[in-house]
């Protein structure tokens, strides 16, 4: 049975999705693989407990993912940082041999996606493999909604219109309030891209309107 060891990078709420669905692998019938997660890395030290909770005593903790490659020795990491820091700590865990699972997007911005551009050139000739996780398109619902439309049940669509709902988003945790305007970003990341999948499209620009409720915190 091969076992690859894995690094989370950010240890959020998004990280226990991963979490379980690691168990859920491991506990797999034909036991063709063992995902062991022999390290997290988060700057805020509460974001640990769910490892406890979910069975992940062993891993161990890092604030910081290059203080996790000093002492671990992994073959995978799962970037689920902020979507700004996804740049470098794609390319850290390149430079140390791992594949890379990052959250999506790997690039806010043109310089970014330069970067990006040189570090896949490097993941190239070290045969590694980085990829975008684009958990939200296999979401029930979102598939619904895609089949609906491919079958051109809803009709055609001239105009489309979406809601963000969560009130008790974490935008002024640690590293997050170090970049301004992040719920911007996490529409771009989220909504407009699911619109996007859901339409079939591939724009060059996307203009959106973000309207602040009062009750919003955003």
């Amino acid at each position: 049975m091969k076992e690859y060891k894995i690094t989370f990078c950010g240890c959020g709420d998004i990280t226990s999705a991963w979490l379980l669905a690691i168990k859920r692998l491991n506990n797999r019938e034909d036991k063709k693989y063992h995902l062991n997660v022999i390290a997290a890395c988060d700057p805020i030290p509460k974001k640990f407990r769910k490892l406890r909770t979910m069975g992940f005593r062993e891993t161990k903790q890092f604030s910081d993912l290059s203080l996790a490659y000093k002492d671990e020795k992994s073959d995978i990491t799962i970037i689920t940082a902020p979507p700004q820091l996804h740049p470098r700590y794609v390319d850290e865990a390149i430079e140390n041999d791992n594949h890379v699972i990052a959250e999506k997007p790997l690039a806010i911005d043109y310089n970014q996606y330069l970067h990006m551009r040189e570090v896949a050139d490097i993941a190239d000739k070290k045969n590694l493999h980085a990829v975008v996780n684009q958990q939200y398109r296999w979401d029930k619902r979102i598939a619904s909604v895609k089949k609906a439309v491919e079958e051109n049940l809803v009709g055609d669509i001239d105009f489309v219109v979406t809601t963000y709902i969560t009130n008790k988003y974490h935008f002024m945790e640690w590293w997050r309030k170090q970049h301004m305007d992040m719920c911007h970003f996490n529409r771009y990341i989220h909504h407009y891209d699911t619109i996007r999948y859901l339409l079939n499209k591939n724009p060059v620009t996307v203009r959106a309107r973000f309207q602040r409720p009062r009750w919003s915190k955003m």
